[in-house]
């Protein structure tokens, strides 16, 4: 029994090292996991600027937490379906793509399509870039126009201002 146990132990150890490749999905989730908290950290800043009080905040927090859900099942849609064309959706979409990339990466990209890889960190960047921006006009009309409650239309017209 402890001879079997010792080669469970070492099939285990076999995995994690060689074929999942552990630096390489390291690296990999830290540059995932810093652009994506700069994406959904932005988002909450455009909340927490538009915001009067905690109370009209937590109207627009809810939404978000629901695009934080989808992202988590959207890594058990890629594990059942990963050869499927939303699927490669998902791989690219800035809500669900650190969650999809680590769990197609855990299983391994095809011979030629690593290069969706760095596509799907480089959409990331950028969106997480582009939602900063956003955030930083909303806070910056947000807190000069603060004192009344914020329609959705409200919001949309100061994306609009410079």
């Amino acid at each position: 029994i402890a001879q079997n146990t010792s080669m469970e132990y070492n099939a285990f150890v076999e995995l994690v090292f060689e074929r999942l490749n552990l630096f390489n999905m390291l690296g990999f989730f830290l540059m995932f996991f810093i652009f994506s908290y700069l994406f959904y950290a932005s988002f909450f800043a455009a909340i927490g600027a538009t915001a009067g009080s905690e109370n009209d905040g937590q109207q627009f927090v809810l939404p978000l937490i629901m695009l934080l859900c989808f992202s988590v099942y959207s890594g058990y849609y890629v594990m059942q379906y990963p050869m499927s064309s939303f699927a490669d959706f998902l791989h690219y979409l800035p809500f669900t793509a650190p969650v999809v990339v680590m769990v197609k990466l855990a299983q391994g990209y095809e011979a030629g399509h690593g290069y969706e890889l760095y596509l799907s960190l480089l959409v990331l960047i950028f969106s997480g870039i582009a939602m900063l921006l956003l955030a930083g006009r909303l806070y910056r009309n947000g807190i000069l126009q603060h004192g009344h409650r914020i329609s959705v239309m409200t919001l949309f017209r100061w994306m609009k201002k410079q």
